[in-house]
């Protein structure tokens, strides 16, 4: 893993469609560059910072994700019923 020297030109990127979130506080965008890394960027109130990883740090990463996107996933469905069964009881929420 390497840190990267870049600075992001965000329209480009979001045209190329390397983009994952582009809110005006909080952006992220992820691309292959010339070195054949994987090149993670994100920016947080205009500053940015960017990781590079190898193919395999990129893989492993991706095997993470998916692991913590399901976690996530189950964690906002209990939550949804949660608040659901609070409304309905008719307590506050």
């Amino acid at each position: 893993m390497t840190e990267q020297n870049i600075k992001l030109n965000w329209q480009e990127a979001k045209e190329q469609g390397f983009v994952v979130a582009d809110a005006p506080a909080r952006k992220l965008a992820a691309f292959a560059n010339t070195t054949g890394e994987v090149v993670i960027v994100q920016e947080d109130d205009g500053v940015q910072t960017a990781v590079g990883l190898t193919v395999k740090e990129a893989t492993k990463l991706m095997s993470v994700l998916a692991d913590a996107i399901n976690e996530a996933s189950y964690i906002s469905m209990s939550l949804s019923v949660s608040y659901a069964v609070a409304k309905a009881k008719g307590e506050a929420v």
